[in-house]
């Protein structure tokens, strides 16, 4: 699996079974109500991560994600 769509089913924690598929290069979390970002250190193959329209307060361990081409925030 390389793309997971979570967008709009309510979380409000990263699913820790995330960090288990590190073969992942799109993820979207986009439209829930997530308040911080933690837990995706493993994903080193993630190109494009959607966090938009969550209540973001903190967004911690993207430093690993060298591939990560597209942030979107907003």
């Amino acid at each position: 699996m390389t793309e997971l769509d979570l967008y709009r089913i309510g979380l409000t924690e990263v699913p820790k079974e995330l960090e288990k598929l590190t073969q992942l290069e799109k993820l979207e979390l986009g439209h829930n109500q997530l308040t911080e970002v933690k837990g995706l250190e493993k994903l080193t193959r993630l190109k494009e991560l959607w966090l938009v329209n969550n209540q973001l307060t903190k967004v911690n361990g993207l430093e690993n994600l060298t591939q990560l081409e597209s942030l979107f925030l907003l």
